[in-house]
């Protein structure tokens, strides 16, 4: 999966063998509060059906917790500014914008790595699996 995420994936270089992850991931952690829990929910409604499995979740919570220290981060800056005034008078970059830039290189990496962003996205491709215990399920037909 990870070659095609990275577009390097070739037939020739293939592994048939290759492990699939089962279990589509659906619910956030326990923990979340309300607003991990609607962007949580904003992600899976809106990324392709089937990508995200259950060994993906620790992908999902650092980029939802990402995104909303980003955002809270943000907040703080639009307040405050981006320098501000230290003890001793002099000024300083406000220390919200050094955990926002922290939290966009997290999310972005974990975004990149789920298929998240137009370049990593364009690199996927999403196979649906038929069960090997069934030697028809390739001639099924939706009528």
């Amino acid at each position: 999966m990870l070659k095609l995420l990275q577009g390097t994936n070739r037939a020739d270089r293939a592994n048939p063998a290759e492990p699939k992850p089962h279990g589509d991931l659906v619910e956030p952690p326990a923990y979340f509060g309300e607003e991990e829990r609607q962007v949580w929910g904003y992600a899976m409604t809106h990324a392709p059906k089937g990508l995200l499995k259950m060994i993906d979740s620790s992908h999902m919570e650092v980029w939802v917790n990402a995104l909303v220290a980003y955002r809270i981060a943000g907040v703080e800056v639009k307040n405050s500014g981006q320098t501000i005034s230290a003890a001793n008078g002099a000024t300083v970059i406000n220390p919200a914008m050094s955990i926002q830039n922290r939290q966009a290189i997290l999310m972005m990496r974990a975004a990149t790595d789920m298929g998240f962003t137009p370049s990593s996205r364009s690199r996927i491709v999403l196979i649906e699996e038929t069960p090997l215990d069934n030697p028809f399920a390739k001639f099924k037909v939706d009528y």
